[in-house]
């Protein structure tokens, strides 16, 4: 189905100039991005690897690739021009070679292309996380010991030692700077290139330059209307002592700022007028006037005086910033020895990780080199999620664009819905970004969607009414955005609802289990299924809480994205079960697997066996079930698997375990049965790859887990498919991109800890350098001592931290389709940055009301024949406050019937078939050459055999790209000629072009060859005495074709493809022009030529299929090296015919595996022996 475009999507479809588009929430900004990627493949008819898609997960990337083969289908189908749908046909073929991609999987590309420009082996593996951390943890070990071992050095490790209380901790620290090591490479060339006083001086005025920045109108409106009031005391007692020593230190306060004197006078101002909860006093202060008229000011003058008391400025702190200065010295050694020595170790072993990919391909495009080659390979670069991506990725692709001068930039986001600042994501290069294209273009280059076909009218102007208040007045340098008005793109009567579920005597779980069974009994409005429900958490370790209440209430439901993979049940089972059979008297393990899902015997069962005679409780177990069947069986079945145990590969072993007992059947009868019978299908992958590795037994395999349920807390559970009828638990991070009918955004009362530096641990920022409170004097014993930058740092942080949460309550919000639900528990703190906090703040709302009303003006946008219209209409939102949930229906047993079953089962012989496969024209000129060569070549693959020999083919081209060539250098020359003729080059450009082609091409696949300049200045030469000819001439002065032409058409049931040089339409004929490079004599053209008719026919067949008005084909074939001799022929109608009956006997005789030997080609056939005769038939 064709979707009609917005004016707003519309407008973004514009690829003549660089664009920055900010998207709101389900506005359609993935349709808009296949829309684009398509117009300029087929409109500016550019390869498709002349386009670069960057998205920020392969999920979004794979989506994407998905959305454009979808659009490319929906307009073949409605396509009517001939000429247009073969490019599309072309654009759908080359799509599996198009530039859709992460930005890893981009960069890996480039450096593979380019590692010697990297200094690195092209042959490196991306390393995971795992590798990375053992590597990094070995390198930090042996630097630590090897300093130690130094009488210059082993001092700077002792005193590091001793700052972050232990060797363990300097570990833990240097590994974490590795992780980061993109911004302390920065600061290591910048603020840490000076001594330590120029590093303090740094410290200094970056604090006083930042403070006055953050606080001087804050500052301002503190001392104002505190004068205001202790003015007022002062009216009525003039002789009040508090009020007298108030205004005495008020008087001090002067312009210009001095921060150091302001915060002296507020900690001074605490200690008279201020409780410890930064109040106002009331019976020294606020009770000596009537407080009542100056509510707001007090409100004021409370908050400012929380932030500023909250810096503890210490009166050395001078030397507070001496001894972070040479502490950050001191650790930058330390660092830069470890990251080299990590730099080595993955270089020994051609590992990369993560950073490195980022960091060498930065490298790379420095190069004026290289950036002038990627310049020129890639035309258009578009940029998904862009307010998530970090600086730099935009240090890669801006000199690629060579700064907005050379390309095409569209970059499409939502400042609103930037969430990854952990990841290192900053909003400040969308900003950038923006300023730069609009310095470069114009204001209307920066556009948006404002519209949304998610969300329903209520929750849409519910969204619109929170947000409105909780971005207003955004200050930049806190990362805070400003709002986005939605349009509303649906029916004005579409339901929604928006519900807060206070839960007092419930449990918060239970509270949205029992919601949820009443929301699917009562959804009458909108049908609603278990699939159709999300529960939105802050954090992960909400889900246990959410699977205990799902499991009781029956409700099925899936995590997705959940981490603590080997922390599952299931891995503890199976952990017990392996334990057991390599050490039956681990009783620990035998009681585990007993109680388990495996046997389900009960703990009174448990405990009448531990009377049992016998030193082990296997022994005990023997004597205990000699009368009851029921364990014998047991019995019998963990004797059985104990002789299995070393004689059987471990993955049989685990499936015979699983299949003999109950594990499957009782898992799947879970309410997550689906994500426990993935997660239990992950550890059987797991066990076959971890045997692969060779010397694995079980027992290292149960060592193996062992160490997973220690260490590996963050392993991810199996993926499940999110079309399970199950309710969907995740973090709001996972939900990104994805929309429910209902979403309940649980523990609302919850909030994110303050980001602050702390003793012993170390914060680094590329603004303000490596931070962490340090000790003074030498004295490691006290409370170290916070520097002023470390608590400008802390503020800074802590409302980019803040800023953001708003944003995660914004993505979550913007999930739901019509209901939504915000559940917290009334005995929870209600905290400054808890998403109740902010909803409370942003729409005035009272918890203790039963409901609370909003009026909204909503803007609608609607479609009338194929027009778009927005209006404005009042929406009325009335949100309850519910304490209690009674009315709802438990989820009934599911029945455990036994269907019929229906299956007509038949025997017989299965015979593959073989059909709809591609032939080319190479591939039937060679079978007819010789059915043989073909066998050797396109079945068995031998030509890259040769290929590694080094053996020549003395016989002559097929077309470069449709064959598989084995003389490299010949390939090099038709590849580079044909590109150029092509690209219909002028003449003076030839010389130029020629010679970057062959650089290219030799120095990616021939780096050893030495003659390049001869090999340059052949293909010149060729390439000029064709265009002086009478032949060249003749071709110019057609005005009606198309370079490099590629037909793909149906023949019976085979494709029959093809890549034609030149097509010429001139009246009722068609003219194909085949290019040649062969190295032959003019007297030998004739006889080349015939050897070339079936090529030429295959095209005459694809041509008539492709023209079938034209009357004649004629055919010519222009050898490079002798322009003027050219070999014509006129393919008849009869011809084709017999062709098309040739094809299908050879075709027939593929798929019969019939592939007799020509022995009369064996003289110039590769694949012969040295005599001439045939390597089979001879063999």
């Amino acid at each position: 189905m064709t979707h009609q475009l917005t004016p707003y999507q519309i407008e973004a479809l514009n690829y003549k100039r660089h664009i920055a588009l900010t998207a709101n929430a389900g506005s359609g900004k993935t349709f808009v991005l296949s829309k684009r990627y398509v117009e300029i493949a087929l409109i500016e008819d550019v390869p498709i690897n002349k386009i670069v898609a960057i998205t920020f997960t392969d999920k979004a990337a794979g989506e994407l690739y998905k959305k454009i083969a979808g659009e490319i289908e929906e307009r073949l189908i409605s396509e009517k021009d001939q000429r247009i749908k073969t490019k599309l046909e072309r654009i759908r073929k080359q799509l599996v070679s198009s530039n859709i991609s992460t930005i890893h999987s981009f960069c890996i590309d480039l450096l593979r292309e380019f590692s010697p420009d990297a200094g690195i082996d092209a042959n490196f593996s991306p390393i995971d996380s795992e590798t990375s951390d053992e590597l990094i943890e070995l390198s930090i070990e042996e630097v630590i010991i090897n300093l130690l071992k130094e009488e210059t050095q082993s001092d700077k490790i002792k005193y590091l030692v001793r700052i972050l209380g232990s060797k363990a901790a300097l570990t833990s620290q240097l590994k974490h700077l590795i992780h980061q090591r993109k911004n302390l490479i920065k600061l290591a060339d910048t603020l840490y290139s000076g001594n330590v006083e120029v590093i303090a001086k740094h410290f200094k005025s970056e604090f006083h330059n930042k403070f006055i920045l953050f606080f001087s109108e804050n500052i301002e409106l503190y001392f104002s209307n505190l004068a205001k009031l202790n003015n007022e005391i002062i009216f009525n007692e003039p002789g009040d002592s508090i009020a007298l020593t108030v205004r005495s230190i008020l008087d001090k306060y002067t312009l210009p700022i001095n921060p150091l004197e302001i915060l002296s006078a507020v900690h001074r101002l605490g200690e008279v007028i201020f409780t410890q909860k930064n109040e106002l006093r009331k019976k020294e202060f606020t009770k000596k006037f009537d407080s009542q008229n100056f509510v707001n000011e007090i409100k004021e003058i409370e908050k400012i005086q929380k932030v500023l008391r909250s810096f503890k400025i210490d009166e050395n702190f001078e030397s507070a910033n001496i001894e972070l200065a040479k502490f950050g010295k001191s650790i930058l050694e330390v660092f830069n020895r470890s990251a080299v020595l990590y730099d080595e170790k993955k270089s020994d072993k051609g590992y990369l990780d993560f950073e490195d990919i980022l960091l060498h391909t930065k490298n790379i495009v420095s190069q004026e080199s290289v950036r002038e080659k990627l310049s020129a390979k890639y035309n258009y670069i578009m940029l998904d999620e862009y307010q998530d991506t970090n600086e730099i990725q935009y240090e890669i692709f801006m000199p690629i664009l060579e700064n907005l001068n050379a390309g095409n930039l569209f970059v499409v986001g939502d400042e609103k819905q930037s969430i990854y600042m952990f990841r290192d994501a900053d909003l400040e290069i969308f900003n950038r970004t923006k300023n730069e294209i609009e310095k470069k273009e114009t204001a209307l280059s920066l556009l948006q969607l404002p519209h949304s076909f998610r969300m329903s009218p209520p929750i849409a102007a519910f969204t619109n009414e929170l947000f409105k208040e909780l971005f207003r007045n955004p200050k930049i340098e806190f990362n805070e955005v400003t709002p986005n008005e939605l349009i509303c793109s649906k029916e004005e009567d579409v339901p929604g609802q928006i519900e807060i579920l206070a839960a007092d005597s419930d449990t918060e779980s239970e509270m949205v289990s029992k919601r949820i069974l009443k929301l699917l009994n009562n959804s009458e409005e909108t049908e609603i299924n278990f699939k159709d429900i999300a529960v939105l958490c802050r954090k992960r370790n909400a889900f246990s809480e959410l699977e205990k209440s799902f499991s009781k209430y029956k409700i099925p439901f899936t995590i997705i994205g959940g981490k603590g993979y080997y922390q599952r049940q299931i891995i503890y089972d199976i952990y017990n079960y392996l334990s057991f059979l390599i050490n039956p008297d681990n009783d620990s393990a035998l009681v585990g697997i007993l109680r388990s899902p495996f046997f389900t015997i009960s703990d009174a069962n448990i405990y009448e066996i531990s009377l049992c005679k016998g030193k082990t409780f296997f022994e005990k177990f023997k004597d205990f079930n000699v009368s009851n069947k029921t364990f014998q069986y047991i019995l019998n079945l963990l004797t059985e698997h104990l002789s299995y145990a070393l004689k059987v590969d471990l993955a049989f072993l685990l499936r015979k375990i699983l299949n003999d007992t109950a594990y499957w059947s009782v898992i799947a009868s879970k309410p997550n049965s689906a994500q426990e019978i993935a997660n239990l299908n992950k550890l059987l992958r797991i066990s076959n790859s971890f045997l692969q590795q060779g010397l694995k037994t079980i027992y290292d395999f149960v060592n193996y887990l062992a160490e997973a349920m220690e260490k590996l807390a963050d392993e991810g559970q199996a993926a499940v498919s999110k079309d399970e009828n199950t309710v969907k638990i995740m973090t709001i991070h996972q939900s990104k991109g994805l929309e429910f009918k209902a979403v309940f955004l649980f523990k609302c009362g919850d909030y994110s800890k303050d980001e602050n530096v702390r003793a012993k641990s170390i914060s680094v920022d590329k603004q303000f350098g490596i931070l962490t409170k340090v000790p003074l004097n030498g004295n490691y014993f006290d409370e170290y001592s916070m520097p002023p930058i470390a608590g400008i740092y802390n503020y800074q942080m802590n409302k980019k931290l803040n800023a953001e949460a708003k944003r995660l309550l914004y993505v979550a919000v913007t999930r739901a389709i019509n209901y939504l639900f915000i559940s917290f528990s009334v005995n929870s703190k209600k905290a400054d940055s808890s998403f109740l906090s902010f909803i409370c703040e942003g729409l005035n709302i009272n918890l203790e009301d039963e409901n609370h009303n909003i009026n909204s003006r909503l803007k609608f946008m609607s479609s009338f024949e194929k027009q778009y219209e927005i209006y404005e209409k009042d929406v009325r939102l009335v949100i309850p406050v519910i304490k209690s949930i009674e009315d709802f229906e438990e989820i009934k047993e599911r029945d455990n019937e036994v269907l019929p079953d229906d299956k007509i089962i038949t025997t017989g012989v299965i015979i593959d078939r073989v059909k709809n496969e591609i032939i080319s024209a190479t591939k039937s000129a060679m079978f007819l050459q010789c059915p043989l060569k073909y066998k050797l070549t396109y079945d068995l693959g031998y030509t890259k055999i040769l290929k590694i020999f080094d053996k020549q083919i003395p016989t002559f081209e097929f077309k470069y790209n449709e064959d598989e060539e084995t003389n490299d250098l010949a390939d090099l020359r038709g590849r580079v000629i044909h590109s150029l003729l092509e690209k219909e080059v002028k003449l003076e450009e030839i010389n130029n072009l020629v010679s970057l082609l062959v650089i290219a091409e030799i120095e990616t696949k021939q780096p050893k060859y030495k003659n390049r300049e001869k090999l340059i200045r052949s293909i010149t030469e060729e390439l000029s005495n064709y265009y002086s000819s009478s032949t060249f001439s003749l071709i110019k002065t057609y005005t009606d074709f198309q370079n490099e032409f590629e037909i793909y058409s149906k023949e019976n049931d085979y494709y029959l493809y093809g890549i034609i040089d030149k097509l010429i339409i001139d009246g009722n004929r068609v003219i194909i022009i085949d290019y040649k490079t062969d190295n032959i004599s003019p007297e030998k053209i004739e006889e080349r030529g015939n050897n070339y008719l079936p090529q030429l026919k295959f095209y005459s067949l694809l041509a008539s299929k492709m023209f079938p008005d034209k009357k004649e084909i004629v055919c010519r074939l222009v050898f490079i090296k002798h322009p003027e001799n050219i070999f014509e022929k006129v393919i008849t109608d009869n011809e084709i015919i017999n062709f098309k009956e040739e094809l299908n006997l050879i075709v027939k005789n593929i798929r019969l595996n019939n592939f007799p030997p020509n022995l009369s080609h064996c003289q110039v056939c590769h694949f012969a022996l040295n005599n001439g005769k045939c390597i089979i038939a001879n063999s």
